[in-house]
């Protein structure tokens, strides 16, 4: 193997495994592991004693910053530091403002909530919000003061389920609060989540609750979406829940897109579309921490594949991810950065072989195609074992479903953010009058898909 290829995949080995143990016996085991590792790469490059006493060192800061990072701890003011240390419930009066919209479910709401004070006393921290009964949906920038009882999360009754407290820790909040009363104070200007807002609505208005759920899905990802439950489970029963996350998948249909466009455009031009693609899916769906993962991994993998450096691209792509993780830890256990590593490794490994060989084996018609089928396609085969391992099931069809639904969900995300760019760009009026006729094609296709 390549200097930079391997020396990249052990740092890599080191942070996401940092990341990962929790035990002693795990520990000795990564250790063990990496010391191998680095006795075989040795033996292999025959590099000076130096270097080699060098990528040990290495290798033992990015385990340290890996682990010692990949679970943040609460900072002074945290509201979770007022709670008695015997876990007793705190009664508290807090102002603070929504961070994320939390739609009713069940006649409850459900949120993040930013902390500015506490009991009188000044406050900076995260806890997480819950109000029942509620009826109105909680709204992004809503700062609210609040009554009720704060308390620490409580571990799963089991070691094999969920663990909320884990969870939490990883959006930096260490504390629930139960509200029993409150009181709107004002409403901060916020376009980003209103614009999303905007677009759900109108599609469900236009398309229905499930067609409209969908497109919006494809849009925004269905954690900013009311979707109905049967439409969750009957995507996640064949195989297909990563269509409704705003995850690599979808950077990966627009940067095939924009690559289409632009295949007989000199390079900097095909840079600039991409980085135009990626812009809009991020504007689109706004910071999510898995999109930004998505893009700045689509944006090394964009410039490995237009730069002309093929011979490490690879050993690129493993230093890109040591630094994400090194920057943040605690994006290496989360399925959504394995996600979109496997998404942006499948892409630069496997879509230029995809491409030139539907180019040879597909009819004259569809080889146009190539470019904006193969980067979903590659993205698709090799993020499917993580897919049926982190979602449960993993049915003999599922690969079947995925090839079926790979061309219709190609074009179906790219009609779906075009009808969003026009939802809020036209004048009220325009819109009205296109868009009805303008998404019934693409309600069809949606309906193709759920059916």
């Amino acid at each position: 193997m390549k200097p930079v290829f391997s020396a990249g995949l052990l740092l890599f080995m080191a942070c996401m495994g940092a990341t990962s143990v929790r035990s002693p016996v795990q520990w000795l085991s990564l250790v063990a592991l990496l010391v191998g590792g680095l006795v075989a790469w040795g033996r292999a490059s025959h590099w000076p004693r130096k270097v080699m006493a060098g990528l040990a060192l290495m290798l033992c800061l990015v385990s340290a910053r890996c682990g010692t990072g990949v679970i943040p701890q609460p900072q002074p003011g945290d509201p979770s530091l007022f709670i008695p240390r015997d876990g007793t419930p705190l009664a508290v009066r807090l102002v603070g403002r929504i961070h994320a919209d939390g739609a009713v479910t069940n006649g409850r709401c459900r949120s993040l909530l930013d902390v500015s004070s506490l009991n009188g006393q000044f406050s900076r921290g995260r806890t997480e919000l819950t109000i029942d009964p509620c009826t109105t949906p909680l709204l992004t920038g809503s700062w609210l003061e609040l009554e009720g009882e704060l308390r620490r999360p409580q571990p799963g009754s089991h070691p094999l389920l969920a663990r909320g407290d884990e969870r939490l820790a990883l959006q930096r909040t260490w504390s629930r609060l139960r509200a029993d009363a409150m009181h709107v104070l004002r409403q901060d200007w916020t376009p980003l989540a209103d614009a999303r807002r905007t677009i759900a609505e109108r599609f469900t208005d236009l398309a229905g609750e499930q067609s409209g759920g969908l497109l919006a899905a494809l849009v925004l990802g269905a954690a900013q979406v009311s979707l109905p439950q049967s439409l969750r489970e009957g995507f996640w029963v064949a195989g297909l829940s990563h269509a409704l996350a705003a995850s690599g998948f979808h950077l990966s249909v627009l940067l095939g897109s924009a690559l289409a466009c632009t295949r007989t455009l000199p390079a900097a031009l095909r840079l600039a579309a991409g980085s135009g693609a990626m812009a809009l899916f991020l504007a689109h769906a706004g910071a999510q921490p898995s999109l930004v993962r998505a893009v700045l991994m689509g944006a090394a993998a964009l410039l490995i594949r237009e730069s002309g450096h093929r011979s490490r691209p690879l050993g690129v792509l493993l230093v890109t991810l040591v630094l994400m993780l090194l920057v943040h830890p605690a994006w290496g256990p989360s399925v959504g950065f394995q996600l979109s590593a496997a998404a942006t490794a499948g892409l630069v490994i496997s879509a230029g072989p995809l491409e030139q060989w539907i180019v040879q084996n597909w009819p004259q018609p569809l080889q146009r195609l190539a470019p904006a089928l193969s980067i979903p396609l590659a993205a698709l085969f090799w993020t499917l074992p993580l897919q049926l391992l982190y979602f449960g099931a993993a049915p003999l069809y599922a690969l079947l479903s995925n090839l079926l639904a790979a061309p219709l969900l190609a074009p179906l995300t790219l009609a779906a953010m075009a009808l969003a760019v026009m939802v809020l760009l036209l004048p009220a009026a325009l819109s009205a009058a296109l868009l009805p006729g303008l998404i019934l094609p693409v309600q069809q296709l949606s309906w193709w898909l759920t059916s």
